[in-house]
């Protein structure tokens, strides 16, 4: 099982480094790595509280959800954007993402009120999966 995080929104990740060399550019990178660090937050209290639903067991599927999160941390707008046609693993997901909340405070350089999410959950069966159940 995985989840990856991608910002939707107000954030342009994707950004082009500017030209520039020398001190704007660190700045530049310090301010990606600081965003970096709060997804992998997000990222990893979700894993925390997700599972693989038992009444699921053996079946794989992939999964879409979107949500916002606020300054404060706070949930808001989460939506199952694309099924993966299995009920169980749909609701684990969005179970997960409702447990985690809520998130930490965006830190001081991330200046915006809200940050939109699109989260993938991947459900993947393996002999280790399982054994586990």
């Amino acid at each position: 099982m995985s989840v990856n995080i991608l910002v939707r929104g107000p954030i342009r990740a994707r950004r082009a480094i500017p030209a520039q060399t020398g001190d704007r550019r660190s700045r530049w990178t310090a301010r990606i790595l600081r965003f970096a660090s709060y997804l992998l937050g997000v990222k990893r209290r979700i894993e925390s509280v997700w599972s693989y639903p038992r009444e699921a067991r053996g079946l794989t599927g992939n999964l879409i959800v979107t949500f916002g999160i606020t300054r404060d941390g706070r949930l808001g707008d989460l939506r199952l954007t694309q099924t993966s046609g299995i009920a169980p693993l749909d609701n684990e997901a969005i179970r997960a993402i409702r447990e985690a909340n809520p998130f930490m405070p965006f830190p001081e350089q991330m200046r915006f009120e809200r940050l939109n999410i699109r989260a993938a959950f991947y459900y993947h069966v393996s002999r280790t999966t399982l054994r586990n159940q």
